[in-house]
C-alpha cells in the first residue's frame, strides 16, 4: 500500500455522522387529522341509548303513545357508538406509525440534524 494514498475504511472526517430525519409517512399524516377528532361518540351514544329507553318507560307509565318514538334513537344511539369505536380503532392503528416517527424526529434533532417542529398532536405522543 502507498503511503500516499489514504485508505477507504478510514475516515478523514472528523464531524460527527447526523441522522437524517425521517420521511413522514402518510400514515403520520392521517393520525395528525383525527388525533383531535372524537371522544364524543361514548358519551353521546349512552345519551341516546338512555332517552331511548326512558321515552317508552314514561309512555307505557302514563298512556302517552308518543313516548315510544323514543325507541328510534336506540337505532341511533348504536351507529353513533358504532362510529367510535371504529374512529378509535383506526387512531390506535395509526399511533404507532406515528409515535416511531415522533421518536425519530426527536432522535434526529438531539443529534443536531435540521428537523421540522412536531405538531401538537405528535408532541402528545411523547408525553409520559
Amino acid at each position: 500500500m502507498d503511503p500516499q494514498e489514504p485508505d477507504a475504511t478510514v475516515r478523514t472526517d472528523d464531524s460527527p455522522t447526523v441522522p437524517p430525519v425521517p420521511p413522514k409517512p402518510e400514515a403520520v399524516a392521517a393520525y395528525e387529522r383525527i388525533a383531535g377528532e372524537g371522544g364524543w361518540h361514548d358519551e353521546v351514544g349512552w345519551l341516546l341509548l338512555f332517552a331511548g329507553g326512558i321515552g317508552p318507560a314514561v309512555a307505557v307509565s302514563s298512556d302517552e303513545p308518543l313516548g315510544l318514538t323514543a325507541l328510534a334513537l336506540v337505532p341511533l344511539a348504536l351507529v353513533v357508538r358504532i362510529a367510535g369505536h371504529r374512529q378509535g380503532k383506526q387512531k390506535a392503528a395509526l399511533r404507532t406509525e406515528a409515535e416511531a416517527y415522533a421518536r425519530g424526529v426527536v432522535a434526529a434533532r438531539a443529534a443536531g440534524a435540521q428537523a421540522p417542529e412536531l405538531t401538537p398532536a405528535l408532541r402528545e405522543l411523547l408525553e409520559p
